[in-house]
């Protein structure tokens, strides 16, 4: 649960390795996918002296080359590319494009058992072998997001739209259970560690753990969770917002307000947690609040209350998230 190093790789959502290297978009969603040395990061090239896999010919488009998935298998990397209806096959070596398959939308990738591609399309899963595909998962998933497989070549499929967690199949593609509450956690509100989030780029490690980060803002979290029970094991937070402020009131030195959130605190053990979610943007006429603010306490008629100022605008919270008024 210690990071081993970090690297400014600022928007990088997809990542996949060989076990001495691992492969990622460049910087700021860079339409290349790049490799790296496992150990601390550091650039490297292909054989073909490139730093970055080249998306297909046939268009020059940032937008329409980002990658949308990367997996890696048996000398092989393949690069989603959603916005062209492709997939494109790399040779891991030397760094050249060896095929395209089409695939309508491609997300997130993984490898099945038997060596076949599995593929995040549209609003199902599709396995794909010799470039052709045809449904896999179509039932049990919603606005699927993620996928992984385990060493029993069971598949994890992480779901957003209604559910917020992890569903998981029989490598034949039957449904087996779900891992994570129902519905995920609220948006605002108490915080409910059993529930995820927009669960995202899942994997299961070697001892059959599911490791679930989740792709929303404040808290960020990474989650850990036993594969087989669906019990929570650990999670982890971070990093925050851009330039975030911090208050905690002296009389009160358990908690802390800290971008958007009520962390619970024991300064003794050096430990934090999220208590509530105070305040998220869930609709377009809402205060973005995503670039950070300060705090400063203020007391009304019907006790205190936390004052949060983001930028031009503020809201008035009460100390236990469960009210808000905005400015």
């Amino acid at each position: 649960g210690r990071k081993k190093w970090g690297a400014k790789q600022k928007n990088t959502a997809h990542l996949a390795t060989d076990g001495k290297r691992f492969f990622a978009p460049a910087e700021h969603g860079s339409k290349e996918v790049c490799v790296y040395a496992v150990d601390n990061a550091q650039p490297l090239a292909f054989g073909n002296g490139r730093q970055g896999l080249q998306p297909p010919p046939g268009s020059d488009d940032d937008e329409d080359n980002a990658p949308t998935g990367i997996v890696y298998s048996e000398g092989k990397i393949y690069v989603s590319f959603a916005a062209r209806d492709l997939i494109g096959v790399y040779n891991a070596e030397q760094g050249n494009l060896q095929t395209t398959w089409k695939v309508s939308q491609p997300g997130r990738l993984a490898i099945a058992k038997d060596g076949a591609l599995l593929a995040v399309s549209r609003d199902r899963v599709v396995r794909v072998l010799d470039g052709r595909s045809r449904p896999f998962i179509t039932d049990h998933i919603d606005q699927p997001a993620g996928l992984a497989v385990d060493a029993a070549g069971n598949v994890y499929v992480a779901n957003h739209g209604a559910l917020h967690n992890v569903s998981v199949f029989e490598s034949s593609a039957k449904y087996l259970r779900s891992i994570g509450k129902s519905g995920g956690r609220p948006l605002v509100g108490p915080f409910d560690p059993a529930g995820m989030r927009n669960p995202a780029g899942i994997a299961v490690d070697g001892k059959g753990q599911l490791w679930v980060p989740e792709a929303i803002g404040s808290p960020k979290r990474l989650s850990l969770w036993d594969s087989t029970s669906g019990k929570l094991i650990n999670e982890f937070f971070g990093a925050c917002s851009y330039s975030p402020f911090m208050w905690m009131d002296a009389a009160n030195p358990r908690e802390t307000f800290f971008d958007n959130t009520i962390w619970s605190i024991d300064l003794d053990r050096g430990t934090w947690k999220p208590k509530s979610v105070f305040y998220r943007r869930t609709s377009p006429n809402m205060v973005n609040s995503g670039g950070g603010g300060f705090f400063h306490p203020a007391r009304g008629n019907n006790g205190p209350h936390i004052f949060y100022v983001e930028f031009l605008a503020g809201q008035l919270v009460q100390p236990d998230g469960t009210d808000r008024y905005f400015l």
